[in-house]
């Protein structure tokens, strides 16, 4: 998309190497998309919760970085902070869910303890 006068339009803007900008943002983002839907079929398989959420976050944060990234000009950067983004996001999911946990079981032994 270009700008010409203050609006936006739909034609791709082509660079001093000839490349348009429009289709090598589009094929950054198709690849980070293949590459997120090859990690998410891979399964979890044996891996634990905390695995699990940190690697989903990560994954997650990765794919929405490298789509922010593409569209302002560096996949791969953007692609990295989402990533770290997302990674101490599922980990603070994770730490939220086993809290929630220990706190069920230490209801439970209570009122266990006080039939």
């Amino acid at each position: 998309m270009a700008s010409c006068n203050g609006r936006l339009t739909l034609i791709p803007v082509v660079n001093d190497s000839g490349n348009e900008n429009g289709i090598d943002t589009m094929r950054n983002i198709f690849m980070v998309g293949a590459f997120v839907v090859a990690l998410a079929s891979s399964g979890c398989a044996g891996m634990s919760d905390t695995e699990q959420r940190a690697g989903s976050g990560a994954a997650i944060g990765a794919a929405g970085g490298a789509v922010i990234g593409a569209l302002s000009g560096s996949t791969l950067t953007g692609a990295a902070i989402g990533a770290g983004v997302g990674l101490v996001g599922g980990l603070m999911v994770d730490k939220r869910e086993k809290d929630k946990e220990k706190s069920y079981q230490n209801g439970y032994e209570a009122g266990q303890q006080a039939q």
